[in-house]
């Protein structure tokens, strides 16, 4: 049974070249390959699509919108760059005001969330005026790109940085620790971990 597993999973050579397609240097008209390499399907428009962070503590990213799900989706990539790996690397904690909460915040992550957020925000708004139906976000992201996800989620529900009822949410995957304890309880209702 476990050989019969095999042949249904990607090869390594066949996951290897899906990563590079989706980590190499390619620009805005390339996004739809990149979609395509992470078979996403249906009526996708990509507003904005950096292979290449501007400056450190700016993971690449990508803002769609999926207009049969009903979503502007802001998508964070992981650690791929040596600028990701110092984001990485300045893991200090810094206190925040968040939600009305004063607590702890990756250093790295929270400045790279700074950063993004006003650069992001307006694109976002662009997308959102594009859906049909209820304005939805959904902030997503691997490793480095999850814990930015998570905070600019915070970040952004706490300026209301949207107009009234935006829902706002992130499903972050294998999401390093972001948050102190008590800041990590309060965005649990938006922030979903994997």
């Amino acid at each position: 049974a476990w050989l019969a597993g095999l042949v249904d999973r990607p090869t390594l050579a066949g996951a290897v070249q899906a990563a590079q397609t989706v980590y190499s240097n390619f620009g805005v008209d390339d996004a739809s390959r990149a979609l395509a390499c992470a078979g996403v399907k249906g009526h996708v428009e990509v507003l904005l699509y950096k292979s290449l962070p501007p400056d450190v503590l700016v993971p690449r990213h990508m803002i769609s919108v999926d207009h049969e799900l009903g979503y502007v989706v802001v998508a964070l990539a992981g650690t791929s760059s040596i600028g990701d790996v110092v984001t990485d690397l300045v893991c200090e904690p810094i206190t925040i005001h968040l939600g009305g909460l004063d607590g702890l915040a990756h250093g790295g992550m929270w400045r790279a969330a700074e950063r993004l957020a006003p650069y992001l925000q307006p694109v976002v708004q662009q997308g959102l005026a594009a859906l049909q139906g209820p304005p939805r976000v959904m902030l997503c992201g691997h490793s480095l790109g999850a814990g930015v996800a998570a905070l600019l989620t915070g970040l952004w529900r706490d300026e209301c940085a949207f107009a009234p009822g935006t829902s706002v949410q992130c499903m972050a995957f294998a999401c390093p620790q972001v948050l102190d304890a008590r800041m990590a309880a309060a965005l649990r209702p938006h922030v979903c971990t994997l």
